[in-house]
Formats: structure tokens, C-alpha cells, sequence
């Protein structure tokens, strides 16, 4: 017999889904921004759906009761030196790359990225974030287009992921 969803989780599962949606829907938007208003226009509707079902949702908190004493008490590991150095290696690359150049850069910062993520060391979401924004900031997202640049970013962080690295043991 299967488990059964309780409110709370479902809750979750729905928050878990839109937010990030939400988000998707909105970087796509600033990215278009004035220039393609036919295009923003149904975005940003969507966008605003999204945010109103959440707020229609009269269930209380969106997070599982059992694991949110637990939230409230962790705290992330310090990022060993050498991941950290990787990291900041890779978006800075990403950063100084000229926008006609910067597809297979993204793929490989992304990728990169995501072994880590992959490895525990970085928490996912806010690394994809953090790529999309240092793309937007270097020109890439414009120069690319923001659906191709999120497929790329998705599909190689995915990939990444799922080939986790481990920082060296000190000394090695």
C-alpha cells in the first residue's frame, strides 16, 4: 500500500512546482523586456496566475510539518576552498566570455556547476540562479535567447548532476 499525501505535503508538492515557475517565467520576461512585448505580455499573465493560486490556496503552511524544526536548526557546511575556487573560476569565465561565444561556455559552466550540486556542495536551485544571472549580466542570455539559454542551463546542470564531484582530500 502506497503512502498516502497529507494536505501538508501536497501543500509542498504544489509550492515545490509553481515557485520555481514562477521564477522561470519571470527571468524569461526581464530578459525580453520592453523590446518584445507580444512575447512578455502572456508571460507576465502567466506569472501572475501562478502567484494567485498560491494565494488561493487556503491551506495553511507550504512545508512538511515533520521537517521544518530541522530547516529552522541547519546550517550549511563551509565549502571547502577548492570547490569555492572552482565555482568562482567558472563564473567568472562565464562572466569575461563575449556573447557570440558564450553557448558552449554556458554549457560547460552549467555542467561544472552542477557536479558540484551533484556532490552536495552547493544547493541547486540557487546555483542555477546564480548562472542565469552572471549569463544575463555577460550578454549570453540576450545573445542566445532566453528559452535556449535555460535549456542549456538546465540539460548540463542535469548532466552534471548526475556525474557528482568530491573536493580532494587536503594533502592529496
Amino acid at each position: 500500500m502506497g503512502a498516502r499525501m497529507t494536505v501538508a505535503h501536497e501543500a509542498y508538492a504544489v509550492d515545490m512546482l509553481l515557485n520555481p515557475m514562477i521564477e522561470t517565467l519571470g527571468m524569461m520576461a526581464d530578459t525580453l523586456g520592453p523590446n518584445e512585448p507580444e512575447i512578455v505580455a502572456p508571460i507576465r499573465m502567466a506569472e501572475e496566475a501562478l502567484k494567485e493560486a498560491i494565494l488561493r490556496d487556503e491551506r495553511g503552511p507550504v512545508s512538511p510539518p515533520e521537517y521544518t524544526d530541522a530547516a529552522a536548526n541547519w546550517e550549511a557546511p563551509p565549502l571547502p576552498q577548492y570547490v569555492a575556487a572552482a565555482i568562482q573560476g567558472e563564473l567568472i569565465t562565464l562572466k569575461s566570455t563575449p556573447p557570440e561565444s558564450a553557448r558552449g561556455v554556458l554549457a560547460n559552466t552549467a555542467h561544472k556547476i552542477g557536479q558540484w550540486a551533484g556532490g552536495g556542495y552547493v544547493p541547486s536551485r540557487e546555483s542555477k540562479k546564480t548562472i542565469w544571472r552572471i549569463a544575463k549580466a555577460s550578454g549570453a542570455i540576450n545573445a542566445l535567447g532566453a528559452l535556449a539559454a535555460e535549456n542549456i542551463i538546465s540539460e548540463n546542470f542535469k548532466r552534471g548532476e548526475s556525474k557528482p564531484r568530491k573536493a580532494p582530500q587536503r594533502g592529496q
